[in-house]
């Protein structure tokens, strides 16, 4: 379990004075023991600074040289970063600066002085997972508002401190920074203080969201209902139960012909899904399809011989296309409107 001081003294006021590894220690000599004490952002000697001036290093195709304001000083100072450009505000590692990969030194990259590094936050040791591309591949673009030669840390709400405690499993109260509160109040003789839970008000109406709410989940009730009746469909299908099978279809208000390649693939069934074929024809353009049907060759294919009356030959044409495929086995015969077969 991991303690962020700052996020306790929301809830607890310690003494600023404590050091982080005395709270650590405190809380050791009470059975929780720690693995470490450390600041968030392990570096030293972090500044805020403003790029005046950032041109084409002479001797490279990447490097630029800059002139950094960091309040009490212009520094100059080659950058390798893709977004550095005037007018930047930037977190600046001093000479002597110590970084999770090693001190910053001042010296001379191809011919030019350089008394620093401009950071990345990536550079600061926080962890991949958390950053964006631009934070792992250019230094950090601070707010354009921020004042020189400050601590970005601070800026950046990362001046905290953590705990890393191994905490045993009869301890599972202390697996959130409230119950960490109430131990270190118990420690320090501390009240823990009272969590405000009050909420602002608006005049909003509640009912558009109640509304949207109610129209979401009777979309999804929909989504679900529908999935449910093409599942009993495709099962009265697989199964042979044509009654069954146009109960639901009707019920749905809609036909599912799709269907009708996927489950009729064998010989044995063969003929049956032709005949479904004309059978749904029938029931869905009202008496406008009458025909046979016979089956040749070693695959899914066979001739429909279907009189269908003018209006309905589009129809027909569309939904054997959508069974069988693109022209595989439909050979209309047009009667008369009205004419029976």
């Amino acid at each position: 379990m991991k303690l962020s001081r700052k996020f306790v003294s929301d809830y607890i006021d310690l003494d600023e004075k404590l050091t982080i590894n005395e709270i650590a220690e405190a809380m050791t000599n009470v059975g929780n023991e720690y693995d470490s004490a450390e600041p968030f952002v392990n570096c030293t000697k972090l500044i805020t600074g403003e790029v005046l001036e950032c041109v084409d290093h002479p001797d490279s195709d990447h490097l630029h040289c800059c002139k950094v304001n960091i309040g009490s000083e212009v520094l100059n100072i080659v950058c390798g970063a893709p977004n550095c450009r005037e007018g930047l505000k930037v977190i600046v590692a001093l000479d002597g600066a110590i970084l999770p990969d090693g001190e910053i030194k001042k010296g001379i990259i191809r011919g030019q002085e350089s008394n620093g590094m401009l950071c990345s936050k990536a550079e600061l040791g926080l962890d991949s997972k958390f950053l964006v591309d631009a934070d792992k591949n250019g230094i950090h673009e601070l707010p354009l508002d921020t004042p020189v030669g400050v601590n970005p840390l601070e800026v950046m709400n990362l001046d905290d401190e953590v705990i890393d405690f191994e905490l045993t499993s009869n301890r599972g109260d202390l697996l959130s920074i409230l119950g960490m509160a109430y131990e270190l109040g118990a420690i320090y003789s501390k009240d823990v203080k009272e969590m405000d839970l009050d909420h602002g008000s608006n005049d909003d109406n509640v009912k558009k969201y109640v509304d949207a709410t109610v129209a979401y989940y009777n979309a999804q009730a929909s989504f679900y209902e529908e999935n449910r009746r093409v599942a009993l469909q495709r099962e009265a299908l697989r199964h042979g139960r044509l009654d069954e099978y146009f109960a639901e279809v009707m019920a749905s208000g809609r036909s599912s012909f799709c269907y009708l390649q996927n489950v009729f693939t064998t010989a044995n069934v063969r003929e049956q899904g032709l005949s479904l074929a004309l059978c749904l024809a029938e029931r869905f353009f009202e008496d406008g399809v009458r025909g046979a049907y016979r089956v040749h060759g070693g695959g899914f294919a066979g001739t429909v011989q279907a009189y269908v009356t003018a209006d309905k030959v589009d129809k027909f044409r569309k939904m054997m296309d959508g069974v069988f495929g693109v022209g595989a086995c439909t050979v209309l015969h047009i009667r008369p409107d009205g004419a029976a077969r």
